[in-house]
Parts: C-alpha cells; structure tokens; sequence
C-alpha cells in the first residue's frame, strides 16, 4: 500500500511541476517578460 500511495504522490509532484512551467510559459508569452531567456537561449 506504501508503494502505491509513493508513487500517486510522485506522479502528483510531476504533474504539479508540469501544470507551474507551462503557467510560467504562458505568462511570460502574453506578457512579455523575458523570464524563460535565464533558461530556453532560444
């Protein structure tokens, strides 16, 4: 049961992390921040 709960919260980590980047991507299109240049050179 230990194992089953450690990685539903892992996957909930990742899928946390992946929802806050995509946001900051997102904010820094519209906004034009320039916040990502620190870390996508592109």
């Amino acid at each position: 049961m230990a194992g089953r709960k450690s990685i539903f919260n892992w996957q909930l980590l990742m899928g946390f992390i992946l929802v806050v980047t995509g946001g900051l991507y997102l904010v820094d299109q519209f906004l034009d921040l320039e916040l990502m240049r620190n870390y996508w050179p592109f």
